[in-house]
């Protein structure tokens, strides 16, 4: 099932402020409104998508993903370090549209 309205959340840092999203967010949505988050982490792993679902509380769905490997950044880079690559995590969040969230 696809959502009416996805909103991606890019982060790298390491305090994403999302519960301030989060808050946000829920106080704005109505009964049936059908929204998603879509958070991409460069810090990616389980105890950030924990803290990340604790923030939304069921209040709307929530994903939770690392951006896409690039040369530059990621487990595959070709770089000693990670860099700054804003189009990774733009990348990750159209590629889970376009399979229809199939990866949830």
């Amino acid at each position: 099932m696809t959502a009416d309205v996805s909103i991606v959340y890019a982060t790298g840092r390491a305090e994403p402020a999302f519960e301030w999203l989060a808050d946000s967010l829920a106080r704005q949505l109505g009964d049936g409104d059908d929204v998603e988050v879509i958070v991409v982490d460069r810090l990616h792993d389980k105890a950030r998508g924990k803290r990340f679902r604790a923030a939304a509380a069921g209040r709307f769905d929530l994903v939770h993903v690392p951006p896409k490997p690039t040369p530059w950044q990621g487990p595959h880079r070709l770089t000693r370090a990670d860099r700054f690559a804003a189009s990774s995590a733009r990348n990750a969040e159209v590629d889970m549209n376009m399979i229809g969230n199939a990866s949830r």
